[in-house]
């Protein structure tokens, strides 16, 4: 076990010696575009948790283990004055901290860019996006849609409606996928069919917009 000297605690470079795969974890996702999410790194996440079980392992072994066999005579009170233990446990009680709170934030930013992905895209994740997420993150998603829906329901409203306020109610749209057949809110039927063109109302095809399946004609 290293004991470090007292001068170093409050050094920044001290606890990044430790947590620097969890930082490695955000950095990751740091460089990745903000409107998609990227594979869930199952690897280093154990890797991270695998540290902190170490950490608690060389934290538990420096207080109750190298100083009883430098001073047997020492009990834990006076173990935990001597401020070379101190320090030491202090940096390593800081890696731990730090690391959970960088899984902390990896965890909800990916919570956050899939929240958004709801409202842009629908109750439905994409296939690629979906491949990138942990099992637990997809059923986080599908209660969270959960939740939406009904209160939506409840307050009989559509939140994902005119997100931006619309400068006109008609848009011009051309069809970029075959899309089908649509309801519209005045008890039309429109067929989209990929290559048309159509004047429709914005609150209709608005979520289909920004799906990327119609593109709006300025």
């Amino acid at each position: 076990v290293i004991i470090l000297s007292s001068r170093y605690i409050s050094q920044p470079w001290a606890t990044t010696l430790y947590a620097h795969s969890s930082i490695d974890l955000l950095r990751e996702l740091k460089r990745s575009d903000e409107k998609t999410i990227p594979l869930y790194n199952d690897d280093m996440i154990r890797q991270v948790v695998e540290d902190i079980k170490h950490l608690n392992e060389d934290m538990k072994i420096t207080i109750f283990d190298h100083n009883y066999r430098e001073a047997n005579e020492r009990t834990d009170e006076g173990m935990l004055q001597d401020p070379r233990v101190l320090s030491s446990v202090g940096i390593q009680f800081a890696a731990i901290q730090r690391h959970t709170r960088c899984i902390l934030a990896y965890l909800h930013e990916r919570f956050l860019r899939l929240k958004n992905i709801r409202w842009e895209l629908g109750a439905v994740l994409p296939d690629d996006i979906q491949q990138h997420t942990s099992e637990q993150e997809r059923v986080a998603f599908r209660s969270y849609n959960s939740l939406l829906s009904e209160y939506m329901s409840e307050m009989n409203v559509d939140l994902l409606r005119n997100l931006t306020p619309p400068k006109e109610l008609d848009v011009q749209v051309r069809v970029l996928e075959d899309v089908g057949e649509i309801d519209t809110e005045n008890g039309e039927i429109v067929s989209l069919t990929r290559g048309t063109e159509h004047l429709l109302r914005r609150a209709d095809v608005e979520q289909l917009i920004r799906q990327g399946v119609l593109q709006q004609i300025e």
